[in-house]
């Protein structure tokens, strides 16, 4: 397996979380770029500080929406597991071109 497949892998996991959650607004673009400003900053493609995503405003879900909290606590350990996961393989040739391939909502 490369190291594309290994940063897929990730990102697809997180995904399969994202859309788990689809009806609080998950699935949707705002909570997508959330991710991915978070992942580049606390890999270091961007020099801001990251904040983790830790409410349902952080989030950018329907925060009115009943049940929404029940999205937070998975959205967020999914994202730190992500970053986990890219950090570990970071240093391997190729991955940060292959990470920032997913972070095309962020200018990194």
């Amino acid at each position: 397996m490369t190291i594309k497949d290994h940063i897929r892998i990730a990102f697809d996991a997180f995904d399969k979380v994202m859309d788990k959650y689809a009806k609080y607004g998950a699935a949707d673009s705002e909570p997508d770029a959330v991710a991915q400003v978070y992942v580049a900053r606390t890999l270091g493609f961007s020099n801001k500080p990251a904040k983790l995503p830790c409410t349902a405003n952080a989030w950018e879900l329907y925060s009115d929406m009943p049940g929404v909290t029940d999205a937070v606590l998975p959205l967020t350990t999914a994202l730190t597991g992500l970053t986990a996961e890219l950090k570990a393989l970071y240093f391997e040739p190729g991955a940060p071109d292959a990470i920032r391939e997913y972070l095309w909502r962020v200018s990194c």
